[in-house]
């Protein structure tokens, strides 16, 4: 199976080791702390070597079941966690495709983490949508990500979007909704919902690329 979790989770631990937060006590140390830590640290986390080892990791494994890269296109997936502690997955959705052979959906990924997943195409696209759940600053509220993307044949640009709900009643039967919110989308979308900041971006092809932030908007940061 290949690894889908990638980067050292930012703890209290980590906020005590550098210099703003050196002579804090560590039972003062909040989530808001820790995301903005997270933040900061969101490009130093080794995704770029870890990204090339997965895309090795799937061209080995499609040799072994005998296909070949150009006969399918992907959607590699990446989810950053800033929010200040740990995500779960909640809930997934295949519109079109399907998880890659020898990969999963991360389950948990900590504050500081990435997750990854490798989608491929089913008749010419790869959709589909992941919802995880996670807490606010006082870790009394659940808040919901639905991060959802749109990979079709070589002629299209990529289409991503992302929504922040509070009510779990939202993500559920939404695949029709979401599908025709992404109709209408771009390779960039970012929003902010009461206090939460979600940004999600596609490259270029052959392969598509997205990444997704999750994290606190700029007001609790």
């Amino acid at each position: 199976m290949i690894r889908n979790v990638f980067g050292k989770a930012v703890t209290k631990s980590t906020a005590l080791s550098l210099l703003e937060y050196k002579n804090k006590d560590e039972s003062a140390i909040s989530s808001v702390d820790l995301a903005k830590v997270a933040l900061a640290l969101k490009n130093s986390q080794g995704k770029g070597k870890d990204e090339e080892e997965v895309l090795r990791s799937v061209q080995i494994v499609r040799e072994i079941c005998g296909r070949k890269q150009e006969e399918e296109f992907c959607t590699l997936g990446w989810i950053y966690n800033a929010t200040g502690s740990a995500i779960t997955l909640l809930d997934t959705h295949n519109g079109r495709g399907k998880l890659a052979a020898s990969t999963l959906y991360p389950v948990r990924i900590e504050n500081g983490q990435w997750g990854m997943f490798l989608h491929e195409q089913s008749c010419l696209e790869s959709s589909g949508a992941v919802v995880y759940e996670g807490y606010n600053s006082d870790y009394l509220q659940i808040c919901y990500w639905c991060v959802a993307w749109k990979n079709r044949s070589m002629s299209s640009s990529p289409q991503v979007h992302v929504k922040i709900g509070r009510d779990i009643d939202w993500c559920k039967n939404e695949w029709n909704n979401v599908y025709r919110t992404l109709e209408n989308s771009g390779s960039l979308h970012r929003i902010k919902e009461k206090g939460w900041l979600s940004v999600i971006s596609a490259s270029a092809r052959p392969n598509v690329v997205f990444e997704a932030l999750l994290t606190m908007d700029h007001d609790h940061l």
